[in-house]
Protein backbone atom coordinates (compact mmCIF):
# COMPACT_ATOMS: atom_id res chain seq x y z
CA UNK A 1 0.00 0.00 0.00
CA UNK A 2 1.43 3.17 -1.33
CA UNK A 3 1.91 5.94 1.74
CA UNK A 4 -1.17 8.35 2.30
CA UNK A 5 1.57 11.72 1.79
CA UNK A 6 2.74 10.61 -1.99
CA UNK A 7 -0.61 9.74 -2.91
CA UNK A 8 -1.71 13.42 -1.46
CA UNK A 9 1.05 14.93 -3.52
CA UNK A 10 0.19 13.18 -6.76
CA UNK A 11 -3.01 13.72 -6.95
CA UNK A 12 -2.86 17.57 -6.65
CA UNK A 13 0.02 17.43 -8.95
CA UNK A 14 -2.31 15.84 -11.31
CA UNK A 15 -4.89 18.07 -10.23
CA UNK A 16 -2.93 21.98 -11.04
CA UNK A 17 -1.44 20.04 -14.35
CA UNK A 18 -4.53 18.87 -15.40
CA UNK A 19 -6.19 22.67 -15.01
CA UNK A 20 -3.27 24.98 -16.69
CA UNK A 21 -3.34 22.48 -19.97
CA UNK A 22 -7.20 22.96 -19.83
CA UNK A 23 -7.14 26.79 -19.39
CA UNK A 24 -4.20 27.11 -21.36
CA UNK A 25 -5.99 25.45 -24.40
CA UNK A 26 -8.95 27.39 -24.26
CA UNK A 27 -7.67 30.72 -23.67
CA UNK A 28 -4.43 30.35 -24.30
CA UNK A 29 -3.21 32.06 -21.21
CA UNK A 30 -3.46 31.89 -17.15
CA UNK A 31 -5.77 33.82 -15.73
CA UNK A 32 -6.36 35.01 -12.01
CA UNK A 33 -9.32 33.12 -11.89
CA UNK A 34 -7.54 30.11 -13.13
CA UNK A 35 -5.28 30.36 -10.13
CA UNK A 36 -8.16 30.54 -7.67
CA UNK A 37 -9.27 27.52 -9.28
CA UNK A 38 -6.13 25.59 -8.61
CA UNK A 39 -5.40 26.73 -5.33
CA UNK A 40 -9.17 25.96 -3.80
CA UNK A 41 -8.75 22.39 -5.93
CA UNK A 42 -5.16 21.69 -4.39
CA UNK A 43 -6.74 22.79 -0.86
CA UNK A 44 -9.87 20.60 -1.20
CA UNK A 45 -7.27 17.69 -2.48
CA UNK A 46 -5.02 18.14 0.22
CA UNK A 47 -7.85 18.04 3.15
CA UNK A 48 -9.20 15.08 1.16
CA UNK A 49 -5.84 13.85 1.00
CA UNK A 50 -5.95 14.64 4.71
CA UNK A 51 -8.31 12.44 5.50
CA UNK A 52 -7.44 9.53 3.63
CA UNK A 53 -4.13 9.99 5.78
CA UNK A 54 -6.13 9.72 9.00
CA UNK A 55 -7.92 6.94 7.57
CA UNK A 56 -4.71 5.04 6.97
CA UNK A 57 -3.48 5.37 9.93
CA UNK A 58 -6.75 4.03 11.98
CA UNK A 59 -6.81 0.97 9.25
CA UNK A 60 -2.87 0.68 10.25
CA UNK A 61 -3.76 0.74 13.93
CA UNK A 62 -6.70 -1.53 13.43
CA UNK A 63 -4.68 -4.19 12.00
CA UNK A 64 -2.42 -3.72 14.65
CA UNK A 65 -4.80 -4.04 17.53
CA UNK A 66 -6.56 -7.06 15.46
CA UNK A 67 -2.88 -8.67 15.44
CA UNK A 68 -2.41 -8.51 18.89
CA UNK A 69 -6.07 -9.23 20.11
CA UNK A 70 -5.67 -12.63 17.83
CA UNK A 71 -2.00 -13.00 19.55
CA UNK A 72 -3.38 -13.08 22.88
CA UNK A 73 -6.44 -15.14 22.50
CA UNK A 74 -4.30 -17.50 20.51
CA UNK A 75 -2.12 -17.25 23.85
CA UNK A 76 -5.33 -17.99 26.12
CA UNK A 77 -6.41 -20.12 23.96
CA UNK A 78 -3.24 -22.28 24.67
CA UNK A 79 -3.49 -21.86 28.44
CA UNK A 80 -7.03 -23.14 28.58
CA UNK A 81 -6.01 -26.49 26.87
CA UNK A 82 -3.08 -27.01 28.72
CA UNK A 83 -4.91 -26.36 32.17
CA UNK A 84 -8.00 -28.61 30.67
CA UNK A 85 -4.86 -31.32 30.12
CA UNK A 86 -3.48 -30.68 32.96
CA UNK A 87 -6.65 -31.40 34.86
CA UNK A 88 -7.87 -34.06 32.90
CA UNK A 89 -4.02 -35.55 33.75
CA UNK A 90 -4.97 -34.68 37.82
CA UNK A 91 -8.23 -36.15 37.73
CA UNK A 92 -7.23 -39.43 36.36
CA UNK A 93 -4.99 -40.18 39.27
CA UNK A 94 -6.98 -41.63 42.28
CA UNK A 95 -4.90 -41.25 45.35
CA UNK A 96 -4.02 -37.79 44.55
CA UNK A 97 -6.14 -35.01 45.03
CA UNK A 98 -4.80 -31.00 44.14
CA UNK A 99 -6.59 -28.08 45.71
CA UNK A 100 -6.01 -24.81 45.88
CA UNK A 101 -8.58 -22.17 47.90
CA UNK A 102 -8.38 -18.41 47.53
CA UNK A 103 -8.57 -16.77 50.53
CA UNK A 104 -10.35 -13.60 49.72
CA UNK A 105 -12.59 -14.66 47.15
CA UNK A 106 -13.40 -18.42 48.55
CA UNK A 107 -12.77 -19.98 44.84
CA UNK A 108 -12.25 -23.56 45.48
CA UNK A 109 -11.04 -25.93 43.22
CA UNK A 110 -9.80 -29.71 43.67
CA UNK A 111 -9.14 -32.59 41.56
CA UNK A 112 -11.37 -35.31 40.70
CA UNK A 113 -9.10 -37.34 42.63
CA UNK A 114 -10.83 -36.48 46.23
CA UNK A 115 -14.27 -38.35 45.33
CA UNK A 116 -12.34 -41.48 45.67
CA UNK A 117 -10.65 -40.65 48.51
CA UNK A 118 -13.40 -39.33 50.39
CA UNK A 119 -16.00 -41.47 49.31
CA UNK A 120 -18.55 -38.78 48.63
CA UNK A 121 -19.83 -37.26 45.02
CA UNK A 122 -17.32 -34.60 43.20
CA UNK A 123 -19.98 -32.58 43.64
CA UNK A 124 -20.74 -32.18 47.18
CA UNK A 125 -17.01 -32.03 47.66
CA UNK A 126 -16.76 -28.77 45.86
CA UNK A 127 -19.85 -26.95 47.07
CA UNK A 128 -19.37 -28.27 50.62
CA UNK A 129 -15.85 -26.32 52.15
CA UNK A 130 -16.48 -28.12 55.96
CA UNK A 131 -17.01 -31.68 54.88
CA UNK A 132 -13.40 -32.65 55.64
CA UNK A 133 -14.28 -31.95 58.96
CA UNK A 134 -16.59 -34.96 59.09
CA UNK A 135 -14.06 -36.88 57.90
CA UNK A 136 -11.19 -36.50 60.04
CA UNK A 137 -10.68 -39.20 62.79
CA UNK A 138 -11.15 -37.73 66.22
CA UNK A 139 -8.02 -38.66 67.59
CA UNK A 140 -6.45 -36.01 64.19
CA UNK A 141 -8.57 -33.06 64.17
CA UNK A 142 -6.78 -30.98 66.15
CA UNK A 143 -3.40 -31.47 64.77
CA UNK A 144 -5.03 -31.17 61.19
CA UNK A 145 -6.61 -27.54 62.72
CA UNK A 146 -3.21 -26.99 64.09
CA UNK A 147 -1.78 -27.25 60.66
CA UNK A 148 -4.40 -25.47 58.78
CA UNK A 149 -3.87 -22.79 60.96
CA UNK A 150 -0.19 -22.54 60.04
CA UNK A 151 -1.45 -22.23 56.69
CA UNK A 152 -2.73 -18.67 57.13
CA UNK A 153 0.70 -17.26 58.85
CA UNK A 154 2.54 -18.40 56.00
CA UNK A 155 3.92 -21.80 56.74
CA UNK A 156 4.30 -24.51 54.83
CA UNK A 157 2.33 -27.19 56.37
CA UNK A 158 2.40 -31.55 56.28
CA UNK A 159 0.86 -34.28 58.17
CA UNK A 160 -0.48 -37.60 58.26
CA UNK A 161 -3.84 -38.35 59.29
CA UNK A 162 -6.57 -40.72 59.14
CA UNK A 163 -10.08 -40.06 57.53
CA UNK A 164 -13.19 -41.89 58.34
CA UNK A 165 -15.38 -42.45 54.94
CA UNK A 166 -18.88 -43.04 54.94
CA UNK A 167 -18.68 -46.54 53.99
CA UNK A 168 -16.63 -46.83 57.15
CA UNK A 169 -13.56 -47.04 55.58
CA UNK A 170 -10.59 -46.34 57.61
CA UNK A 171 -8.46 -44.33 55.29
CA UNK A 172 -4.57 -42.72 55.81
CA UNK A 173 -3.63 -39.36 53.64
CA UNK A 174 -0.86 -36.85 53.65
CA UNK A 175 -2.22 -33.68 53.73
CA UNK A 176 0.42 -30.96 52.30
CA UNK A 177 -0.45 -27.35 52.46
CA UNK A 178 1.57 -24.14 50.49
CA UNK A 179 0.43 -20.79 51.57
CA UNK A 180 0.62 -17.93 48.13
CA UNK A 181 1.58 -14.13 49.80
CA UNK A 182 0.63 -11.38 47.58
CA UNK A 183 3.23 -8.13 47.08
CA UNK A 184 2.29 -7.19 50.66
CA UNK A 185 3.30 -10.27 52.33
CA UNK A 186 0.03 -11.52 52.56
CA UNK A 187 -1.55 -15.16 52.59
CA UNK A 188 -4.39 -15.07 49.88
CA UNK A 189 -3.99 -18.34 48.40
CA UNK A 190 -3.36 -22.15 49.67
CA UNK A 191 -2.71 -24.97 47.31
CA UNK A 192 -1.72 -28.33 47.97
CA UNK A 193 -2.18 -32.24 47.80
CA UNK A 194 -4.14 -34.57 49.51
CA UNK A 195 -2.43 -38.10 49.08
CA UNK A 196 -3.98 -41.67 50.00
CA UNK A 197 -1.14 -43.52 51.45
CA UNK A 198 -3.06 -46.30 53.55
CA UNK A 199 -0.99 -48.90 51.49
CA UNK A 200 1.37 -48.12 52.33
CA UNK A 201 0.78 -47.40 56.23
CA UNK A 202 -0.77 -50.92 55.91
CA UNK A 203 2.68 -52.62 54.48
CA UNK A 204 4.22 -50.19 57.48
CA UNK A 205 2.25 -51.96 60.00
CA UNK A 206 2.89 -55.55 58.72
CA UNK A 207 6.46 -54.90 58.88
CA UNK A 208 6.27 -53.41 62.27
CA UNK A 209 3.54 -56.34 63.44
CA UNK A 210 6.31 -58.71 62.32
CA UNK A 211 8.92 -56.58 63.59
CA UNK A 212 7.81 -56.71 67.14
CA UNK A 213 4.71 -58.87 67.78
CA UNK A 214 4.31 -62.76 67.78
CA UNK A 215 2.97 -63.98 64.37
CA UNK A 216 0.86 -66.93 66.48
CA UNK A 217 -0.46 -64.86 69.36
CA UNK A 218 -0.29 -61.05 68.29
CA UNK A 219 1.45 -60.97 71.63
CA UNK A 220 4.80 -58.66 71.68
CA UNK A 221 7.77 -60.80 70.91
CA UNK A 222 11.44 -61.01 72.20
CA UNK A 223 12.44 -57.78 70.68
CA UNK A 224 9.50 -55.74 72.18
CA UNK A 225 9.79 -57.39 75.09
CA UNK A 226 13.59 -56.57 75.76
CA UNK A 227 12.51 -52.81 74.37
CA UNK A 228 9.54 -52.97 76.98
CA UNK A 229 11.32 -53.83 79.84
CA UNK A 230 14.26 -51.51 79.53
CA UNK A 231 11.93 -48.61 79.57
CA UNK A 232 9.96 -50.18 82.48
CA UNK A 233 12.59 -50.55 84.01
CA UNK A 234 13.97 -46.56 83.69
CA UNK A 235 10.64 -45.56 85.08
CA UNK A 236 10.19 -47.59 88.03
CA UNK A 237 14.32 -46.65 88.78
CA UNK A 238 13.17 -43.03 88.39
CA UNK A 239 9.91 -43.04 90.46
CA UNK A 240 11.06 -45.57 93.19
CA UNK A 241 8.59 -48.00 92.31
CA UNK A 242 8.97 -51.91 91.97
CA UNK A 243 8.38 -53.90 89.16
CA UNK A 244 7.45 -57.59 88.52
CA UNK A 245 8.28 -59.95 86.21
CA UNK A 246 6.24 -62.86 85.81
CA UNK A 247 7.46 -66.40 83.84
CA UNK A 248 4.94 -68.79 82.99
CA UNK A 249 5.35 -71.84 81.30
CA UNK A 250 2.77 -74.44 80.25
CA UNK A 251 2.62 -78.17 82.03
CA UNK A 252 1.90 -80.91 79.67
CA UNK A 253 1.81 -78.56 76.70
CA UNK A 254 4.20 -81.33 75.17
CA UNK A 255 2.20 -84.37 75.37
CA UNK A 256 -0.77 -81.88 73.70
CA UNK A 257 1.91 -81.62 70.26
CA UNK A 258 3.03 -85.06 71.20
CA UNK A 259 -0.65 -86.92 70.88
CA UNK A 260 -3.27 -84.31 69.00
CA UNK A 261 -0.65 -82.91 66.87
CA UNK A 262 0.92 -79.25 66.51
CA UNK A 263 -2.32 -77.77 65.07
CA UNK A 264 -3.89 -77.96 68.41
CA UNK A 265 -1.14 -77.26 69.86
CA UNK A 266 -1.18 -73.63 68.01
CA UNK A 267 -4.56 -73.40 68.77
CA UNK A 268 -4.02 -74.10 72.45
CA UNK A 269 -1.39 -71.01 72.50
CA UNK A 270 -3.68 -68.66 70.87
CA UNK A 271 -6.59 -69.66 73.31
CA UNK A 272 -4.05 -68.98 76.39
CA UNK A 273 -2.75 -65.44 74.84
CA UNK A 274 -6.48 -64.55 75.01
CA UNK A 275 -7.11 -65.87 78.42
CA UNK A 276 -4.18 -64.28 79.71
CA UNK A 277 -5.00 -60.71 77.87
CA UNK A 278 -8.30 -61.16 79.68
CA UNK A 279 -7.24 -61.96 83.16
CA UNK A 280 -4.48 -58.79 83.40
CA UNK A 281 -5.21 -55.29 83.68
CA UNK A 282 -5.05 -53.48 81.27
CA UNK A 283 -1.54 -51.74 81.89
CA UNK A 284 0.23 -55.12 82.10
CA UNK A 285 2.63 -56.23 79.11
CA UNK A 286 2.47 -59.29 77.81
CA UNK A 287 5.20 -61.24 75.65
CA UNK A 288 5.22 -64.79 74.27
CA UNK A 289 9.29 -65.53 73.99
CA UNK A 290 8.48 -68.98 71.95
CA UNK A 291 6.83 -72.30 72.88
CA UNK A 292 4.83 -72.48 75.61
CA UNK A 293 6.84 -69.40 77.49
CA UNK A 294 5.13 -66.29 78.67
CA UNK A 295 6.48 -63.43 80.34
CA UNK A 296 3.76 -60.90 81.72
CA UNK A 297 5.37 -57.43 83.10
CA UNK A 298 3.52 -55.18 86.26
CA UNK A 299 4.53 -51.77 86.83
CA UNK A 300 3.96 -49.59 90.08
CA UNK A 301 2.81 -53.23 91.67
CA UNK A 302 3.57 -54.96 94.85
CA UNK A 303 3.69 -58.99 95.26
CA UNK A 304 0.53 -58.81 96.98
CA UNK A 305 -1.52 -57.75 93.09
CA UNK A 306 0.75 -59.87 91.60
CA UNK A 307 -0.38 -62.91 93.75
CA UNK A 308 -3.95 -62.25 93.01
CA UNK A 309 -3.48 -61.76 89.65
CA UNK A 310 -1.54 -65.21 89.27
CA UNK A 311 -4.10 -67.00 91.38
CA UNK A 312 -6.67 -65.93 88.46
CA UNK A 313 -4.01 -67.15 85.59
CA UNK A 314 -3.93 -70.47 87.53
CA UNK A 315 -7.55 -70.74 87.27
CA UNK A 316 -8.41 -69.04 84.19
CA UNK A 317 -5.32 -70.76 82.09
CA UNK A 318 -6.31 -74.59 83.62
CA UNK A 319 -9.58 -74.80 82.42
CA UNK A 320 -9.69 -77.70 79.83
CA UNK A 321 -9.90 -76.32 76.11
CA UNK A 322 -12.45 -77.18 73.29
CA UNK A 323 -11.16 -77.77 69.29
CA UNK A 324 -13.74 -80.05 67.26
CA UNK A 325 -13.82 -83.20 69.26
CA UNK A 326 -10.24 -82.62 71.10
CA UNK A 327 -10.20 -81.46 74.89
CA UNK A 328 -6.82 -80.47 75.57
CA UNK A 329 -5.31 -79.60 79.22
CA UNK A 330 -2.45 -77.58 80.44
CA UNK A 331 -1.59 -75.93 83.85
CA UNK A 332 0.54 -72.68 84.10
CA UNK A 333 3.93 -72.89 86.72
CA UNK A 334 4.38 -69.66 87.62
CA UNK A 335 7.55 -67.83 88.88
CA UNK A 336 8.17 -64.37 89.84
CA UNK A 337 11.30 -61.69 90.64
CA UNK A 338 10.91 -58.30 92.10
CA UNK A 339 13.18 -55.18 91.06
CA UNK A 340 14.78 -54.46 92.50
CA UNK A 341 15.24 -56.96 95.29
CA UNK A 342 15.90 -59.51 93.05
CA UNK A 343 17.61 -57.96 90.30
CA UNK A 344 18.29 -54.17 88.89
CA UNK A 345 18.75 -55.66 85.18
CA UNK A 346 16.65 -57.29 82.60
CA UNK A 347 18.75 -60.62 82.59
CA UNK A 348 19.33 -60.89 86.16
CA UNK A 349 15.19 -60.73 86.61
CA UNK A 350 14.30 -62.90 83.77
CA UNK A 351 16.86 -65.23 84.42
CA UNK A 352 15.09 -65.65 88.23
CA UNK A 353 11.87 -65.71 87.56
CA UNK A 354 12.74 -68.08 85.26
CA UNK A 355 14.42 -70.06 88.15
CA UNK A 356 11.41 -69.20 90.07
CA UNK A 357 8.92 -71.28 87.47
CA UNK A 358 10.93 -73.67 87.60
CA UNK A 359 11.07 -74.35 91.65
CA UNK A 360 7.32 -73.95 91.00
CA UNK A 361 7.39 -77.65 88.51
CA UNK A 362 9.05 -79.08 90.95
CA UNK A 363 7.04 -78.25 94.00
CA UNK A 364 4.36 -80.09 92.01
CA UNK A 365 3.56 -77.49 89.06
CA UNK A 366 0.39 -75.36 88.59
CA UNK A 367 1.59 -72.98 91.49
CA UNK A 368 3.55 -69.77 91.67
CA UNK A 369 6.61 -69.02 93.60
CA UNK A 370 8.16 -65.84 93.95
CA UNK A 371 11.75 -65.62 93.94
CA UNK A 372 14.20 -65.88 96.99
CA UNK A 373 18.06 -66.43 97.40
CA UNK A 374 17.15 -69.62 99.09
CA UNK A 375 15.87 -71.20 96.49
CA UNK A 376 17.49 -74.80 95.89
CA UNK A 377 19.35 -74.74 92.51
CA UNK A 378 17.20 -76.65 89.58
CA UNK A 379 18.46 -78.85 87.28
CA UNK A 380 17.38 -76.51 84.23
CA UNK A 381 18.15 -77.71 81.12
CA UNK A 382 16.88 -73.78 80.33
CA UNK A 383 19.37 -72.55 82.34
CA UNK A 384 20.48 -70.62 79.26
CA UNK A 385 17.58 -69.55 77.50
CA UNK A 386 17.65 -65.80 79.20
CA UNK A 387 20.95 -65.26 78.23
CA UNK A 388 20.42 -66.61 74.25
CA UNK A 389 18.13 -64.41 74.25
CA UNK A 390 19.47 -61.48 75.08
CA UNK A 391 22.67 -62.57 72.81
CA UNK A 392 20.25 -63.04 70.03
CA UNK A 393 18.50 -59.29 70.69
CA UNK A 394 22.10 -57.65 71.10
CA UNK A 395 22.86 -58.91 67.72
CA UNK A 396 20.23 -58.13 66.06
CA UNK A 397 20.30 -54.20 67.43
CA UNK A 398 24.50 -54.10 66.80
CA UNK A 399 23.52 -54.78 62.74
Amino acid sequence: MESPKVIKLISIFIFTMALLIHNYILVKSITSVTVMIILIGAIIMWWVGHLYQKSYKKAIMYESVKQELDDVNEKYQMIVNEKDLIEMALDLVDDIAVFSYHLETGDFYISKGIEKIYGYPYREIREDLNLWKLLVHPEDMEEIERKIGRLTTGTHASTELRILRPDGEERWIIYRGTPVKNNMGHVINITGQIIDITERKMLEMKLKQLAFFDELTDLANRTLLERHLKKALSRSKRINQPLGVMFIDLDGFKQVNDTMGHETGDLLLKEVAVRLKDTVRDEDFIARLGGDEFIILFEETNKTDILEIADRILTNVSVPYLFGDKKPKVTPSIGVAMYPEDGIDQETLLNNADKAMYYAKSKGKNNIQFYTRALPEQPMKKDGVIRRIFQHLQTNFSK
